[in-house]
């Protein structure tokens, strides 16, 4: 692993670039055993087995795109998946790109997926895998959603420009005190129908009204108010 400059690191912890690696998130977990201090980042060029929900493979073109992990030791009241999506959404302003936060763990622009986050606790050590596509042109046809990147919205940036200006983001949504509004503020589907796949072959369908204290989704059904804490939309 290559040590990154001196402008790109989280709370002045280490940070590491590979130009390839099956996974950031697995080299953190490595880091984490060897007692690295909170804010440890390791990004890469291309990750040959990185995940996204559900286990599914995160797709991107080698050298096009951001893949990045970092460990924290901090526990938070939201689910680190909806505040470092809040964290994206808000450094997509700082360039014009309008987004949303798609509960739990994605960030749309106009409908389509530009960064998914992938968040595992291990012990005392929340591992945080974030990936932005930044300059991809073509997405598989068969991608559960359609996909679109920085690129296809008009930005040319390089992955680390935006790493360093994400950093900042991300530090800033940690300070706040209440990240909740500011999350629900950007929800997709706010106050619309949506389906929520509760575990499998169970789905939730309601409006979206809100989120709870914890983060959870609170939807209005049929059969009266739901709260849902863990599952996905389409």
């Amino acid at each position: 692993m290559i040590p990154l400059g001196p402008r790109i690191n989280l709370f002045g912890a280490p940070a590491f670039y590979k130009s390839i690696t099956e996974s950031t998130m697995e080299d953190l977990a490595l880091l984490a055993l060897e007692n690295y201090p909170s804010g440890t980042l390791v990004m890469a060029g291309f990750q040959s087995a990185g995940k996204g929900q559900m286990g599914r493979k995160w797709e991107g073109e080698s050298g096009l795109n951001l893949a990045f992990s970092f460990l924290l030791r901090e526990r938070f009241a939201l689910p680190p998946s909806l505040l470092w999506g809040l964290a994206v959404s808000q450094y997509l302003d700082t360039l014009g790109v309008n987004s949303q936060i798609k509960w739990p763990n994605d960030v749309l622009v106009k409908g389509e997926k530009i960064s998914g986050i992938l968040v595992h606790r291990r012990g005392d050590v929340t591992i945080t895998g974030i990936g932005l596509n930044v300059k991809q042109r073509e997405f598989p046809l068969d991608l559960r959603r359609p996909a679109t990147s920085l690129w296809l919205q008009g930005i040319t940036l390089e992955p680390l420009e935006i790493l360093e200006g994400l950093l900042k983001e991300i530090q800033y949504v940690m300070n706040l005190s209440e990240p909740r509004r500011f999350v629900q503020d950007r929800l997709w589907c706010l106050g619309e129908p949506i389906s929520l796949s509760v575990t499998e072959g169970v789905t939730v369908v309601g409006i979206l009204k809100g989120l709870g204290d914890q983060g959870q989704a609170l939807l209005e059904t049929i059969d009266g108010p739901r709260e849902v804490f863990s599952g996905e939309t389409p």
